[in-house]
Protein backbone atom coordinates (compact mmCIF):
# COMPACT_ATOMS: atom_id res chain seq x y z
CA UNK A 1 0.00 0.00 0.00
CA UNK A 2 3.02 2.20 -0.13
CA UNK A 3 2.76 5.08 -2.62
CA UNK A 4 -1.06 5.34 -2.27
CA UNK A 5 -2.93 8.40 -0.98
CA UNK A 6 -5.05 8.25 2.19
CA UNK A 7 -8.32 8.06 0.20
CA UNK A 8 -6.92 5.28 -2.02
CA UNK A 9 -5.74 3.29 0.98
CA UNK A 10 -9.18 3.65 2.65
CA UNK A 11 -10.97 2.52 -0.52
CA UNK A 12 -8.66 -0.49 -0.88
CA UNK A 13 -9.18 -1.43 2.78
CA UNK A 14 -12.96 -1.32 2.38
CA UNK A 15 -12.69 -3.61 -0.60
CA UNK A 16 -10.75 -6.20 1.44
CA UNK A 17 -12.87 -5.61 4.59
CA UNK A 18 -10.31 -3.71 6.61
CA UNK A 19 -10.38 -0.16 7.89
CA UNK A 20 -7.59 2.03 6.65
CA UNK A 21 -5.30 3.35 9.39
CA UNK A 22 -5.93 6.98 10.21
CA UNK A 23 -3.04 9.33 9.52
CA UNK A 24 -1.29 10.67 12.55
CA UNK A 25 -2.39 14.20 13.53
CA UNK A 26 0.09 16.82 14.58
CA UNK A 27 -0.50 18.22 18.07
CA UNK A 28 0.32 21.79 19.11
CA UNK A 29 1.95 22.29 22.54
CA UNK A 30 -0.48 23.86 25.04
CA UNK A 31 1.86 26.80 25.80
CA UNK A 32 2.04 27.73 22.10
CA UNK A 33 -1.70 27.33 21.84
CA UNK A 34 -2.28 29.65 24.86
CA UNK A 35 0.08 32.28 23.47
CA UNK A 36 -1.69 32.22 20.12
CA UNK A 37 -5.09 32.55 21.84
CA UNK A 38 -3.82 35.48 23.96
CA UNK A 39 -2.44 37.18 20.83
CA UNK A 40 -5.76 36.74 19.05
CA UNK A 41 -7.67 38.13 22.06
CA UNK A 42 -5.37 41.18 22.12
CA UNK A 43 -5.97 41.81 18.41
CA UNK A 44 -9.73 41.42 18.94
CA UNK A 45 -9.63 44.00 21.79
CA UNK A 46 -7.71 46.48 19.59
CA UNK A 47 -10.18 45.96 16.75
CA UNK A 48 -13.11 46.51 19.14
CA UNK A 49 -11.52 49.79 20.33
CA UNK A 50 -10.93 50.94 16.77
CA UNK A 51 -14.52 50.05 15.81
CA UNK A 52 -15.80 52.11 18.76
CA UNK A 53 -13.75 55.15 17.62
CA UNK A 54 -15.01 54.73 14.07
CA UNK A 55 -18.60 54.56 15.34
CA UNK A 56 -18.12 57.86 17.24
CA UNK A 57 -16.66 59.56 14.14
CA UNK A 58 -19.50 58.14 12.08
CA UNK A 59 -22.08 59.60 14.51
CA UNK A 60 -20.57 63.09 14.14
CA UNK A 61 -20.52 62.86 10.36
CA UNK A 62 -24.12 61.59 10.30
CA UNK A 63 -25.22 64.49 12.52
CA UNK A 64 -23.58 67.06 10.19
CA UNK A 65 -25.04 65.28 7.16
CA UNK A 66 -28.55 65.33 8.69
CA UNK A 67 -28.19 69.04 9.51
CA UNK A 68 -27.16 69.75 5.94
CA UNK A 69 -30.09 67.72 4.66
CA UNK A 70 -32.49 69.70 6.81
CA UNK A 71 -31.07 72.93 5.36
CA UNK A 72 -31.50 71.54 1.87
CA UNK A 73 -35.10 70.55 2.60
CA UNK A 74 -35.81 74.09 3.82
CA UNK A 75 -34.27 75.53 0.67
CA UNK A 76 -36.26 73.13 -1.52
CA UNK A 77 -39.45 74.16 0.24
CA UNK A 78 -38.56 77.79 -0.51
CA UNK A 79 -38.00 76.92 -4.16
CA UNK A 80 -41.37 75.17 -4.33
CA UNK A 81 -43.01 78.21 -2.76
CA UNK A 82 -41.40 80.53 -5.30
CA UNK A 83 -42.33 78.22 -8.15
CA UNK A 84 -45.93 78.39 -6.93
CA UNK A 85 -45.73 82.17 -6.83
CA UNK A 86 -44.23 82.20 -10.32
CA UNK A 87 -47.07 80.02 -11.56
CA UNK A 88 -49.52 82.44 -9.99
CA UNK A 89 -47.82 85.37 -11.67
CA UNK A 90 -47.85 83.49 -14.98
CA UNK A 91 -51.56 82.93 -14.51
CA UNK A 92 -52.01 86.65 -13.91
CA UNK A 93 -50.03 87.30 -17.07
CA UNK A 94 -52.25 84.94 -19.07
CA UNK A 95 -55.34 86.59 -17.62
CA UNK A 96 -53.95 89.99 -18.56
CA UNK A 97 -53.24 88.67 -22.04
CA UNK A 98 -56.81 87.45 -22.38
CA UNK A 99 -58.08 90.79 -21.16
CA UNK A 100 -55.86 92.55 -23.70
CA UNK A 101 -57.31 90.40 -26.42
CA UNK A 102 -60.82 91.36 -25.33
CA UNK A 103 -59.83 95.02 -25.20
CA UNK A 104 -58.36 94.82 -28.66
CA UNK A 105 -61.58 93.23 -29.94
CA UNK A 106 -63.58 95.96 -28.27
CA UNK A 107 -61.31 98.67 -29.63
CA UNK A 108 -61.73 97.34 -33.16
CA UNK A 109 -65.48 97.77 -32.83
CA UNK A 110 -65.39 101.32 -31.49
CA UNK A 111 -66.61 104.14 -33.69
CA UNK A 112 -64.03 106.28 -35.42
CA UNK A 113 -65.06 109.37 -33.43
CA UNK A 114 -63.88 107.77 -30.19
CA UNK A 115 -60.19 107.93 -30.96
CA UNK A 116 -59.33 109.70 -27.66
CA UNK A 117 -61.12 107.03 -25.61
CA UNK A 118 -59.24 104.37 -27.55
CA UNK A 119 -55.86 105.91 -26.76
CA UNK A 120 -56.76 106.08 -23.05
CA UNK A 121 -57.78 102.42 -22.97
CA UNK A 122 -54.61 101.35 -24.75
CA UNK A 123 -52.49 103.35 -22.31
CA UNK A 124 -54.11 101.60 -19.33
CA UNK A 125 -53.62 98.27 -21.02
CA UNK A 126 -49.89 98.96 -21.50
CA UNK A 127 -49.55 99.96 -17.83
CA UNK A 128 -51.19 96.74 -16.70
CA UNK A 129 -48.92 94.68 -18.92
CA UNK A 130 -45.85 96.47 -17.55
CA UNK A 131 -46.91 95.86 -13.93
CA UNK A 132 -47.61 92.16 -14.43
CA UNK A 133 -44.38 91.66 -16.38
CA UNK A 134 -42.40 93.38 -13.62
CA UNK A 135 -43.92 91.12 -10.94
CA UNK A 136 -43.23 88.01 -13.03
CA UNK A 137 -39.61 89.08 -13.61
CA UNK A 138 -39.09 89.63 -9.88
CA UNK A 139 -40.47 86.18 -9.09
CA UNK A 140 -38.15 84.60 -11.66
CA UNK A 141 -35.16 86.39 -10.10
CA UNK A 142 -36.10 85.09 -6.63
CA UNK A 143 -36.41 81.56 -8.00
CA UNK A 144 -32.97 81.78 -9.64
CA UNK A 145 -31.48 83.09 -6.39
CA UNK A 146 -32.90 80.15 -4.44
CA UNK A 147 -31.50 77.70 -6.95
CA UNK A 148 -28.08 79.30 -6.57
CA UNK A 149 -28.45 79.01 -2.80
CA UNK A 150 -29.14 75.29 -3.15
CA UNK A 151 -25.92 74.82 -5.11
CA UNK A 152 -23.97 76.85 -2.54
CA UNK A 153 -25.41 74.77 0.31
CA UNK A 154 -24.23 71.57 -1.37
CA UNK A 155 -20.72 72.99 -1.68
CA UNK A 156 -20.88 74.35 1.89
CA UNK A 157 -21.42 70.83 3.28
CA UNK A 158 -18.01 69.77 2.00
CA UNK A 159 -16.41 73.00 3.23
CA UNK A 160 -17.81 72.43 6.73
CA UNK A 161 -16.41 68.91 6.87
CA UNK A 162 -12.96 70.19 5.84
CA UNK A 163 -13.20 73.07 8.32
CA UNK A 164 -13.95 70.68 11.21
CA UNK A 165 -10.65 68.92 10.57
CA UNK A 166 -8.79 72.23 10.46
CA UNK A 167 -10.41 73.48 13.69
CA UNK A 168 -9.52 70.29 15.52
CA UNK A 169 -5.87 70.83 14.56
CA UNK A 170 -6.01 74.48 15.66
CA UNK A 171 -7.51 73.55 19.03
CA UNK A 172 -4.66 71.13 19.68
CA UNK A 173 -2.13 73.89 18.95
CA UNK A 174 -3.88 76.59 21.00
CA UNK A 175 -1.99 77.76 24.11
CA UNK A 176 -3.49 78.17 27.56
CA UNK A 177 -2.96 81.97 27.43
CA UNK A 178 -5.08 84.28 25.31
CA UNK A 179 -2.92 85.36 22.35
CA UNK A 180 -3.16 88.78 20.68
CA UNK A 181 -0.89 88.60 17.67
CA UNK A 182 2.65 88.80 19.08
CA UNK A 183 1.35 89.43 22.64
CA UNK A 184 -0.38 87.38 25.35
CA UNK A 185 -2.70 88.66 28.08
CA UNK A 186 -1.67 88.06 31.69
CA UNK A 187 -3.18 88.80 35.08
CA UNK A 188 -1.96 91.95 36.85
CA UNK A 189 -0.29 91.08 40.20
CA UNK A 190 -1.99 92.61 43.25
CA UNK A 191 1.32 94.09 44.46
CA UNK A 192 3.88 95.49 42.00
CA UNK A 193 7.47 94.60 42.93
CA UNK A 194 9.86 97.46 43.56
CA UNK A 195 12.17 97.43 40.55
CA UNK A 196 14.76 100.00 39.47
CA UNK A 197 14.06 102.22 36.52
CA UNK A 198 16.40 101.27 33.69
CA UNK A 199 15.31 103.59 30.89
CA UNK A 200 12.33 104.45 28.73
CA UNK A 201 10.50 103.27 25.62
CA UNK A 202 9.21 105.62 22.91
CA UNK A 203 5.93 104.84 21.17
CA UNK A 204 6.26 106.48 17.76
CA UNK A 205 3.16 104.85 16.23
CA UNK A 206 0.19 102.80 17.47
CA UNK A 207 2.06 99.56 16.83
CA UNK A 208 5.74 100.64 17.01
CA UNK A 209 7.99 100.80 20.11
CA UNK A 210 11.56 102.10 20.08
CA UNK A 211 14.21 101.90 22.81
CA UNK A 212 17.88 101.21 23.41
CA UNK A 213 16.68 98.48 25.78
CA UNK A 214 15.63 96.35 22.79
CA UNK A 215 18.42 94.06 21.66
CA UNK A 216 18.11 92.34 18.29
CA UNK A 217 16.31 89.02 18.72
CA UNK A 218 13.08 87.48 19.91
CA UNK A 219 11.00 88.46 22.93
CA UNK A 220 8.05 87.03 24.79
CA UNK A 221 5.58 89.92 25.25
CA UNK A 222 2.78 89.95 27.85
CA UNK A 223 0.13 92.67 28.20
CA UNK A 224 -1.58 92.97 31.60
CA UNK A 225 -5.35 92.49 31.40
CA UNK A 226 -5.99 95.95 32.88
CA UNK A 227 -3.69 97.49 30.25
CA UNK A 228 -1.36 99.07 32.84
CA UNK A 229 1.94 97.67 31.59
CA UNK A 230 3.72 95.39 29.12
CA UNK A 231 6.36 92.88 30.16
CA UNK A 232 9.23 92.05 27.77
CA UNK A 233 11.31 88.88 28.30
CA UNK A 234 14.21 87.76 26.13
CA UNK A 235 13.17 84.37 24.74
CA UNK A 236 14.42 82.58 21.61
CA UNK A 237 10.94 81.06 21.22
CA UNK A 238 9.12 84.40 21.60
CA UNK A 239 6.71 85.68 18.92
CA UNK A 240 7.85 89.34 18.89
CA UNK A 241 11.05 90.38 17.12
CA UNK A 242 13.26 93.40 17.90
CA UNK A 243 15.54 94.77 15.22
CA UNK A 244 17.65 97.92 15.31
CA UNK A 245 16.00 99.04 18.58
CA UNK A 246 12.52 98.79 17.01
CA UNK A 247 9.69 96.36 17.79
CA UNK A 248 6.34 96.15 16.00
CA UNK A 249 3.25 94.86 17.82
CA UNK A 250 0.38 95.02 15.26
CA UNK A 251 -2.37 94.43 17.87
CA UNK A 252 -1.14 96.96 20.44
CA UNK A 253 -3.12 99.88 19.02
CA UNK A 254 -6.35 97.95 19.34
CA UNK A 255 -5.94 97.43 23.09
CA UNK A 256 -3.98 100.48 24.23
CA UNK A 257 -4.81 104.00 23.09
CA UNK A 258 -1.99 105.72 21.17
CA UNK A 259 -0.74 109.15 22.28
CA UNK A 260 1.78 110.80 20.02
CA UNK A 261 5.30 111.26 21.43
CA UNK A 262 4.75 109.07 24.51
CA UNK A 263 7.88 108.30 26.54
CA UNK A 264 7.09 105.27 28.71
CA UNK A 265 9.23 104.45 31.77
CA UNK A 266 10.80 100.98 31.94
CA UNK A 267 11.60 99.06 35.15
CA UNK A 268 13.40 95.78 35.70
CA UNK A 269 16.73 94.08 35.42
CA UNK A 270 18.49 91.40 33.46
CA UNK A 271 16.66 89.87 30.50
CA UNK A 272 13.21 91.03 31.67
CA UNK A 273 11.71 94.48 32.11
CA UNK A 274 8.30 96.17 32.31
CA UNK A 275 7.05 99.27 30.54
CA UNK A 276 4.32 101.31 32.23
CA UNK A 277 1.74 102.46 29.72
CA UNK A 278 0.36 106.00 29.48
CA UNK A 279 -3.28 105.36 30.53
Amino acid sequence: MEGLSDSERELLSRMVGKKAPEPERETVPKADHDREVASLNERIAKLDSKIEEIQKDKAKVVEERDSARRSLETARARVEELEGRLESKSSDLRTAGERIARLETKVSSLESDRGTALESAMSKKDEEIAKVSKRASKAEDELAECRRTLAERDARIQELEDRVSELESEVDKAESTECIGEMSLMETPSVMSEEPRIGSVSRSAPDVLESSLFEDGRYRVNLSRDGRYIRFTRDVTGSAVAEKRLMRLPMLGRYVEFRSGSELPAYGEGSEFRVLLDR
